[in-house]
């Protein structure tokens, strides 16, 4: 089946128990969640993933390109 497209989830959240001992933290660290649905052209699900890291060891990169003047901040 040819893939359609995914849609992601970041969220700030706690560690649980099974987390914290996978990653080595204390429960109730904070972690980033990622969930991932990837899609075929049918929009049907094909793929579901979960990932959880240490907030400590990771930073989120966004490159922002330039905007057309249509969407650019006016103020």
């Amino acid at each position: 089946m040819p893939i359609g497209g995914a849609s992601q989830t970041i969220a700030a959240a706690a560690a649980g128990a099974g987390d914290a001992e996978l990653l080595a933290v204390p429960v109730g660290s904070p972690v980033l969640r990622c969930e991932r649905i990837t899609r075929g052209v049918d929009d049907r699900p094909l793929l579901v993933s979960e990932h959880v890291f240490p907030g400590h060891r990771t930073e989120f990169v966004v490159d922002l390109p330039h905007a057309e003047p249509s969407i650019s901040p006016s103020g």
